[in-house]
């Protein structure tokens, strides 16, 4: 009998503990736009969930690395009936503008545009821009990351891209106008917060015509069009956000099939961005990138990748170098010189190397000084906190190989 009653105790005593360490309720206070419902798919916490400082830092983490609040903190108050996990988030402002530009020597181009990081009040991307470069270009886009209840998602885009692009005809490059429109339609499956898989289908139609100064070329106007099956991974479940430094690792992989219904054939072409984060010091933040592209190697006289400020090299402006593979290596170390409140100035050091095969040469010329490029230079960031994503960079690059220079201006992190 003194068994039994011992052991009614014991567990009398294990329910009435984990009762008490039970959460009851979440509450959050500070949101503006943002939906509770919405925030709920970024935690692991839930009604009935045992208190678990380490799950609650993690989610805390999680609401800090979408980029909607300046600030995330939170208590727990103990009642009779269990806990009551409160967590008061400061809600930045989520719609801003986009500006982005570059100067070198005669090379000049600016985009415009708004984009808003939090549509309805429920993480949906949605963005609209204009951009000038050689001609006025087009494009929209917008990433729903969840469809209703369910870990899947819908990412939607169309540009018109208007500009002016050069074949290489011997050593000399032959000017066109080209004209891309692309339409694009991809379903997204969350595996973790901040992983997802993308896969769906891209339409792409490409219209090239000769300058008028350019008619004595051998070459004719082309017209192409390219049905492509889609698939991405996207992982940022490894980064991790604080103010204006970034520690952590990110992963983007594309893989994806083009059939040009002219020939019939199926081509097939990769790509790879790394990002590394490391915060040194108090103040310092070192950021590294790799970009890896390869394009199968076919008689297309208009390979894909070009060098540009927008991309790869700051300072290199709009070049003549086309190629079907890039290496490309980005490196900075930023520095805080002043942060109060909500308004923080960074300055930096940057050094950008990119490889890129001219032409249809073959993999093997990628790293030949020719095809390579080295600009380094120095930088600004200005963040405002309260915006996501309002950070003024100014940088000025300098090419080792030559006396090309020039400015990127923008909003945003270079990467």
């Amino acid at each position: 009998m003194r068994i039994i009653l011992i052991i009614s105790l014991f567990f009398l005593t294990q329910i009435t503990l984990a009762q008490e360490f039970k959460i009851i309720s979440i509450e959050y206070s500070g949101l503006r736009r943002c939906k509770p419902k919405h925030l709920k798919k970024c935690i692991m916490c839930d009604k009935s969930s045992l208190v678990d400082s380490s799950i609650i830092e993690n989610d805390i983490q999680n609401l800090r690395n979408t980029d909607l609040f300046t600030s995330v903190s939170y208590t727990i108050d103990k009642t009779p009936k269990g806990c009551i996990l409160k967590i008061e988030a400061d809600e930045k402002l989520t719609i801003m503008p986009s500006v982005q530009g570059a100067f070198t020597g005669d090379d000049k181009w600016f985009q415009v545009g708004f984009i808003d990081f939090h549509f309805l009040g429920k993480g949906i991307t949605f963005a609209a821009f204009y951009k000038y470069f050689d001609k006025s270009s087009l494009s929209t886009y917008v990433n729903v990351p969840y469809l209703g209840n369910s870990k899947w998602g819908l990412f939607a885009e169309y540009y018109k891209d208007r500009k002016i692009e050069p074949v290489f005809l011997n050593v000399n490059p032959v000017l066109f106008n080209a004209d891309y429109t692309t339409v694009s339609l991809l379903l997204t499956k969350e595996i973790i917060f901040n992983r997802r898989i993308k896969m769906g289908f891209r339409y792409n139609e490409r219209d090239y015509s000769l300058l008028l100064s350019e008619t004595d070329s051998s070459l004719s106007n082309e017209k192409h069009i390219e049905r492509n099956v889609v698939f991405e991974y996207d992982d940022k479940a490894k980064l991790n956000f604080r103010k204006q430094y970034l520690s952590g690792f990110s992963v983007l992989a594309k893989f994806q099939t083009s059939v040009i219904p002219y020939n019939n054939n199926l081509y097939y072409n990769f790509q790879l961005e790394s990002k590394y984060f490391k915060i040194i010091g108090n103040k310092g933040n070192l950021a590294l990138r790799n970009r890896i592209g390869l394009f199968e190697n076919t008689n297309d006289n208009f390979v894909p990748l070009i060098h540009d400020s927008f991309v790869n090299l700051r300072g290199v402006g709009k070049t003549y170098d086309r190629g079907t593979a890039e290496f490309t290596l980005n490196a900075e170390y930023r520095q805080t010189v002043f942060d109060w409140k909500e308004v923080s100035l960074q300055v930096l050091g940057f050094a950008d190397y990119s490889a890129l095969n001219q032409g249809k040469s073959v993999v093997k010329d990628l790293f030949t000084q020719s095809n390579s490029e080295l600009y380094i230079g120095p930088g600004l960031r200005f963040h405002y906190h309260k915006i996501t994503s309002l950070i003024l960079r100014v940088d000025y690059g300098y090419s080792v190989n030559d006396t090309k220079s020039g400015f990127v201006i923008g909003l945003g992190q270079y990467f």
